[in-house]
Formats: structure tokens, C-alpha cells, sequence
């Protein structure tokens, strides 16, 4: 079992006796668990090995949207270098045997969302803190070199590439559909630089007081690379739009106050959009309902 893992690793890497283990996050390819002792928490997420290839040689699918464990300490270290509130990281590595990566990190207690104008409002700031880190070419945070394919032909290529993988989870009428809509969508542009996201959009733990929130740290470290801004602010706003939500003014306000936003970004995020929606709704196979939910979303965009 995973958690006589987790018992395991607070021993060895902490030298610290586990008093209970709770499963925070359960996934196809890790697992994350809390972890209380006598002093702390702490949070120890382990995750599936697979063969990372050289930047030069990597799929585009995992460029576009995956992951790299070896890009976990590069991201702390400069997420940190920026001031950007992090959880303590205590260790990491790989247990070889069981063939998985594992990092151990401090529990970062924060509040349950509200979703409230003020909680928009502080992760419009902090996403656009953490967005005006940038460079000039999309990618992990480690790459010296950019890939040699530019973003824009990876992406649409990328995009040609779920189509085809999502068609058995999709019927018909909703592939057909989604597959003249993007011969007829303008393609997407290269932005004029990339920034430091989670691919994702937001991925953090916020803490209120009164009616005031503030951020305690962001998390999933390792998947921050950078990217497109336009990609990642469509997978916020559909994110929330999954869940009949409507991303405020407020984010914008707050967001466009400490960086702009691309022009080009209304024109162009429902064929984001559109490329999460593919990847969820293959992924999503085993949970009927969050799948449901992509399908419908996805139909709302196709058919406009």
C-alpha cells in the first residue's frame, strides 16, 4: 500500500513518527497525502515514473500540456528567487523499486474558496505576479535553448493530435461538430513572450481574514513551465465556467493592474478552451460526471 510509503518516507526523509495519513488527491498517475506528527504537517505527493526524453526529442502533447518531474527544483528555485510564497520543500527523489517519484513539502493551511470578489481579486494579483516572469521561449524552466518547433505550429499540430485521440470518448455529432469548427477558427498567433504558469492557471492555497484574502503559497511546483498567458487565463475562466461560474471584474481588474493582458486573448481562448476540453474529456473516462460536464462545455463552444 501507498500510505506504508508515506510511513515509510516521514521516517526516513523527516525523522519524524506519522501520527495519521489522510489522501488529499487521488489520480492516475499520483497520489498526494497529508501527513500529521506530534510538531506539523506535511504533504507528501507521489507520482508515477516515466522516461523523460531530452528537451529536443519531447512529444508535443507533453510540451503543450504535461508534466516533467526533473522540473520541480529549477521552478522552486526560481519561483523563489521571485518572491513568490512557496511551501517549504523538505525532500525529494525516487524510489526506484516501486518506480515513483515522491517530494515532501510543508501543509499549507488555507480557507476553503468563496469565490467571492475578493478572493478573484487576489488571485487576478498573484497569477499576474507570478506571470510577469517571462521569456522570450515557451517551455520547462531548465531548457536553455527553445525547442525547434515554434509554439504556435506545436499547439495547432498538438490540437490536431487530441482530436483524433479524444474521438472514441465523444459521439459523432459532437466530434464532427468540434472538428469543422476548428478548420474554421482563426489559429492561434505566438505571443510576444511566455509566462511562468502552471499550465493549468492557478494552482494555490489562499488564506482569509475577515473579508480579506492573501495567498500562502502556490503548489503542483513542478508543472510550472512557461507559456502561453492566453492559454492559461482559458483554462482559469473555464475552470470556473464548468462550474456555472463567471470569472469577475474583479480578477481582470486586478490582474491587467499588475500585468496586461494579450491583445489577442477574447479572439483566440475557445481554441484553448477547446484543447483542455479534448484532454479532460479522454482522461476524465473513469468519472462520468466531470466528463459530462467537459462534453457540455465543449458543445456550448462548437455550436455558437
Amino acid at each position: 500500500m501507498q500510505e506504508d510509503l508515506v510511513r515509510k518516507l516521514t521516517r526516513e526523509q523527516l525523522n519524524v513518527e506519522p501520527i495519521h495519513i489522510t489522501v488529499l488527491v487521488g489520480g492516475q498517475v499520483g497520489h498526494v497525502y497529508r501527513v500529521d506528527t506530534t510538531d506539523k504537517c506535511y504533504v507528501i505527493k507521489l507520482v508515477d515514473v516515466w522516461e523523460e526524453p531530452p528537451f529536443s526529442e519531447e512529444p508535443r502533447n507533453d510540451r503543450v500540456y504535461g508534466s516533467r518531474f526533473s522540473n520541480l527544483l529549477p521552478a522552486y528555485k526560481l519561483l523563489q528567487q521571485n518572491r513568490i510564497p512557496v511551501p517549504i520543500l523538505y525532500a525529494s527523489g525516487t524510489l526506484a523499486a516501486e518506480k515513483l517519484h515522491y517530494v515532501i513539502v510543508e501543509y499549507l493551511n488555507g480557507d476553503v474558496e468563496d469565490y467571492s470578489d475578493s478572493w478573484f481579486a487576489v488571485i487576478g494579483k498573484e497569477l499576474g505576479t507570478i506571470h510577469r516572469i517571462n521569456r522570450s521561449y515557451q517551455g520547462w524552466v531548465g531548457m536553455g535553448t527553445p525547442y525547434s518547433e515554434n509554439w504556435a505550429e506545436a499547439f495547432t499540430k498538438s490540437l490536431e493530435s487530441q482530436l483524433l485521440q479524444v474521438q472514441p470518448f465523444m459521439e459523432k455529432g459532437l466530434y464532427d461538430l468540434t472538428a469543422k469548427y476548428l478548420t474554421e477558427i482563426t489559429p492561434i498567433s505566438n505571443p510576444q513572450a511566455f509566462v511562468l504558469s502552471h499550465t493549468d492557471g492557478f494552482q494555490g492555497v489562499l488564506k482569509r481574514t475577515g473579508d480579506e484574502w492573501r495567498l500562502v503559497g502556490v503548489v503542483d511546483i513542478e508543472d510550472y513551465q512557461f507559456t502561453d498567458q492566453r492559454f492559461v487565463l482559458s483554462g482559469f475562466e473555464l475552470s470556473h465556467s464548468m462550474e456555472n461560474r463567471v470569472v469577475p471584474e474583479s480578477f481582470w481588474k486586478a490582474y491587467s493592474y499588475v500585468n496586461a493582458i494579450d491583445s489577442t486573448y477574447d479572439e483566440s481562448k475557445d481554441l484553448f478552451k477547446i484543447y483542455y476540453l479534448l484532454v479532460w474529456i479522454r482522461v476524465l473516462t473513469e468519472q462520468p460526471e466531470p466528463q459530462s460536464k467537459c462534453l457540455t462545455e465543449l458543445l456550448k463552444i462548437v455550436r455558437e
